[in-house]
């Protein structure tokens, strides 16, 4: 069997520009990485403002892709 090996990444839009990252991303990234071979899967989530305690700091990243 072949090594697996999962890739994180996390990711910002430009400010201001989110809308135009949300097109790009399923429409024309997708699409060009999706023949990497070895590549099984791939989702993308936008992460929570909300934080569970206000001494944790505020999340660096508005995106994941694990």
């Amino acid at each position: 069997m072949a090594d697996r090996h999962p890739a994180v990444v996390l990711g910002n839009s430009t400010p201001g520009r989110d809308a135009e990252f949300n097109s790009w991303h399923p429409n024309a990234h997708s699409p060009q990485v999706g023949p990497v071979p070895g590549l099984v899967r791939a989702h993308r989530y936008r992460m929570s403002d909300l934080r569970y305690d206000e001494r944790v700091r505020a999340r660096p990243y508005q995106y994941l892709t694990p």
